[in-house]
């Protein structure tokens, strides 16, 4: 990945008090640190995943931290390894786990409703949340209403094609009989329909 050093090593703006600092153990000993804005409301809430571009600072998403949460939305935002703050050196693969991580750790949280994480992301954040959404991918059931509606769809173009092709395949016989096996055909040009036909 193409690291902006001259950015990645701005040092970040303070945070409003109503964001708190979070910390992750990752397994290569390097702490990935987010930033948490906790939505008002009672019980579980949903949650958005802001992830920042190459050229940016988790800071870059405070003033989207405060609105959302004003609308009852937690929000995380990560900092990239080596942005900011954050310890340790960038690399695709490493941004992409602490990602990972990080979904995982909300779905366990108790004010966190785990069906209802957003992911959303700039430039390369978007990419690496794809990525970490990717990885995560849990295969669904078979009753589950959008794999039925793709079944059932699959179904129909299947069919559709095969009425299309016995279609298109009578209509080109018929229109050979038609065409060879007539007396003028047979007359304008000298053969007959035991030659054409081979029999």
């Amino acid at each position: 990945m193409l690291f902006p050093r001259w950015i990645a090593s701005q040092r970040p703006v303070a945070p409003p008090a109503s964001i708190e600092l979070l910390r992750l153990a990752r397994p290569d000993g390097v702490d990935s640190i987010a930033w948490l804005r906790r939505g008002g409301g009672d019980g579980p809430r949903p949650t958005i995943v802001l992830l920042h571009g190459n050229a940016m600072l988790a800071n870059h998403w405070f003033d989207w931290a405060v609105e959302f949460a004003a609308d009852g939305v937690h929000v995380l935002i990560p900092e990239f390894r080596g942005y900011g703050d954050a310890p340790g050196s960038p690399s695709r693969d490493a941004i992409v786990g602490d990602v990972a991580a990080w979904l995982a750790a909300l779905r366990s949280r108790p004010e966190v409703e785990p069906e209802r994480i957003v992911v959303y992301g700039r430039w390369s954040g978007a990419a690496f949340g794809v990525d970490a959404v990717r990885a995560q991918r849990v295969e669904v059931g078979e009753d589950n209403p959008f794999r039925v509606a793709e079944e059932a769809g699959a179904r129909w173009i299947e069919q559709s094609l095969d009425a299309y092709r016995d279609a298109r395949d009578c209509w080109a016989e018929a229109m050979f009989y038609a065409l060879y096996d007539n007396p003028a055909a047979e007359a304008m040009f000298g053969w007959s329909d035991k030659q054409v036909l081979g029999q």
